[in-house]
């Protein structure tokens, strides 16, 4: 395709290229070839047919924005690796089901849109986007998030609303700077329990899933979206592969309450006594920012002692792997806030009045008395 004329002068004085809605199938050749366009910065290819774009994309080096919402690229090139100075991405409503590799070297990005795809996993690379400030990746197929994510510390909002997602990494309690969280329209069965450990996250939405019937005790105080969750029965399958607890939901039904997944050792009344590896652990967290043999530990295990699993209701130590499950009843939210504690002593101060104000259903006062008792 020839340059157009009157357009070439226009792009000599300007930084920007506006081609929405005019029925392209691939990006103007004169775009990639013609000198007097390498320094665009923001180039607008919304809505149009665009199928594929070119290997030599990274001719335009200078871009700072590339917007080619609403075509229908399967994929994106590797060639998208080379717009080093770019920090706006929008691929929403496409059909890609994959990312390259290459989107980790975008260094500068700073918002990146992929809505309405058919992505059905993020690349671990994301966790390269050091800049990375939005992620929108709503409507897709996501199974599962990395937990490399947690690596793009200055991530202010993270959309991630109709999926498929059942569990969240722990390791995105890292996310020191989110400010708004959504998975609304997902399959979760329980939310990170320190996902609102930080004082930055402001808004939590997570309306329609309907299997998840707890909040963490973390979230209280954030602006909350719990609209139609709990609304769907736990299968007899998933309580045979998670760990959960009963409570006394009705004068004739217990409910079952899902834990977080990453929890090895359910401590309860009867069981009092936590395991040596938690104990150790414990001990060892510490320590662990000056412990010089943190790199002989075996990865699982260093992994685990720089993110616990939650914070004792009371004393606020960290839990690990094993910890004393604490429910509590919100009647104005219609939901149950999971808490979690260190030890049997921290569980019997609950009953006594915590921060939450909120009445304790897990573990029952009768049964709390008998275990205080027997440990005695």
């Amino acid at each position: 395709m020839d340059v157009p004329e009157q357009q070439n002068q226009v792009c000599n004085q300007v930084c920007s290229l506006q081609l929405t809605y005019k029925g392209l199938t691939e990006i103007p050749e004169y775009l990639l070839t013609d000198e007097s366009y390498k320094a665009l910065n923001l180039i607008y290819l919304g809505r149009n047919l665009i199928t594929k774009l070119p290997e030599n994309l990274g001719n335009l080096s200078a871009l700072t924005g590339l917007f080619v919402n609403h075509n229908k690229l399967q994929f994106l090139p590797k060639a998208i690796g080379c717009l080093k100075n770019l920090d706006t991405l929008n691929v929403t409503g496409n059909e890609l089901t994959s990312l390259p590799t290459a989107i980790g070297n975008l260094l500068k990005l700073q918002k990146l849109q992929m809505c309405n795809n058919k992505l059905s996993r993020l690349p671990t690379c994301i966790g390269k986007l050091s800049e990375l400030r939005s992620l929108e990746v709503a409507n897709n197929n996501l199974n599962t998030i990395p937990v490399e994510l947690s690596q793009c510390q200055k991530l202010l909002t993270l959309n991630l609303d109709n999926n498929r997602l059942t569990f969240l990494p722990r390791q995105l309690r890292n996310l020191v700077n989110l400010i708004e969280f959504s998975a609304v329209g997902n399959n979760l069965y329980v939310l990170p329990q320190d996902i609102g450990s930080k004082d930055a996250l402001h808004t939590l939405y997570v309306d329609k899933n309907e299997r998840l019937y707890t909040l963490p005790s973390t979230v209280l105080g954030k602006e909350i979206g719990f609209y139609r969750c709990g609304c769907e029965p736990l299968s007899t399958e998933i309580l045979e592969h998670f760990p959960y607890v009963k409570i006394q939901h009705t004068l004739t039904e217990k409910l079952p309450i899902l834990l977080p997944p990453d929890i090895q050792h359910v401590c309860n009344m009867e069981q009092c006594v936590l395991p040596l590896t938690e104990l150790a652990m414990r001990k060892a967290s510490i320590s662990l920012p000056t412990s010089d043999i943190i790199d002989s530990i075996p990865y699982n295990l260093s992994a685990t002692l720089s993110c616990p699993l939650a914070k004792c209701e009371m004393c606020q130590g960290n839990i690990f792997l094993s910890g004393f499950p604490v429910v509590y009843k919100d009647y104005v939210k219609s939901a149950y806030i999971l808490g979690m504690c260190c030890s049997l002593q921290c569980t019997k101060k609950c009953f006594h009045g915590t921060d939450i104000g909120l009445p304790v259903v897990y573990p029952r006062s009768e049964d709390l008395s008998l275990a205080v008792v027997l440990v005695q």
